[in-house]
């Protein structure tokens, strides 16, 4: 979300979001000071994931110096907007510790974002003017209604995007690739409804007087899907052959968990899917 470039009031989260280019953003070092994580753990996270980061977005990287008991040392951290924040949190393991700061980080982004689009104060009409006193009354229900709008529109937001945090708290725990059996177990979801899914995506297909599936190679090359190779025995000609096996990955999980929240979410959106 763009805001406006504007200095940020002493505030009880004002140093977990700031405003960094017209832009709402987190820190890694306000994440990792926020879940009791190293710093070092947190960037390095960031890191191993960039690209899946960068679906929101590019990442800023900076060095910045910081003190220590042994003097000044310098260090790299990252900028992250909203959506790569919340999706950093899912890649950590759920305690206490780490849930309390989700409510945290949620809280500051929705504050900080109400305190930039909350307008000052107007001067005070001059109420001895008939014209001026309509003015001012009309003037007021306008940013009545303006301001109605924005909270629906917040909310619509927030429960359009129910569906897709849902799916990333299920896949945060997720390493390595999986069968659809597995994956659509993940997902909270059965085998059946994630294959329609898959063929009507145009994520696998079937070849003819072929079992099983096969992924599109551009799922491949994007690092949703991969294959797994498996040597067989088959039972009438005693030949030893090759089987194909589509396996999820766990971008793959993330997307797909995206599919299903946009699927099953308000009726104006189930049939917004896309690749």
């Amino acid at each position: 979300m763009s805001v406006p470039q504007q200095a940020v009031s002493n505030h009880k989260q004002a140093d977990l979001v700031i405003v960094q280019q017209g832009e709402l953003m987190t820190t890694t070092v306000a994440i990792a000071g926020g879940t009791a994580n190293s710093h070092e753990a947190v960037i390095k996270l960031v890191r191993t994931h960039l690209s899946d980061f960068e679906e929101f977005g590019g990442v800023r990287f900076e060095i910045e110096p910081f003190a220590t008991a042994g003097g000044q040392q310098k260090r790299e951290i990252a900028f992250l907007n909203e959506d790569q924040a919340v999706l950093l949190i899912t890649y950590m393991r759920n305690n206490v510790i780490v849930r309390r700061f989700k409510v945290a980080l949620v809280r500051g982004f929705s504050e900080m974002r109400q305190q930039l689009n909350t307008p000052a104060a107007p001067a005070l009409p001059n109420f001895a003017d008939p014209i001026a006193a309509a003015r001012a009354w009309a003037d007021a229900k306008e940013a009545e209604r303006e301001q109605a709008g924005r909270a629906a529109q917040l909310e619509h937001q927030v429960a359009e995007q129910a569906p897709a945090v849902a799916g990333f708290e299920r896949i945060a725990s997720a390493s390595g690739s999986l069968c659809i059996t597995d994956a659509a177990k993940n997902l909270q979801t059965g085998p059946k409804r994630l294959i329609d899914l898959l063929l009507q995506q145009k994520w696998i297909y079937t070849r003819p007087g072929k079992k099983g599936y096969l992924a599109y190679q551009d799922k491949i090359q994007s690092g949703h899907l991969t294959h797994k190779q498996s040597v067989y025995e088959d039972p009438k000609t005693c030949e030893q052959k090759v089987s194909d096996q589509v396996r999820v990955t766990p971008r793959g999980l993330t997307k797909l968990a995206l599919l299903l929240g946009a699927e099953t979410g308000p009726p104006g959106r189930r049939n917004a899917l896309t690749t």
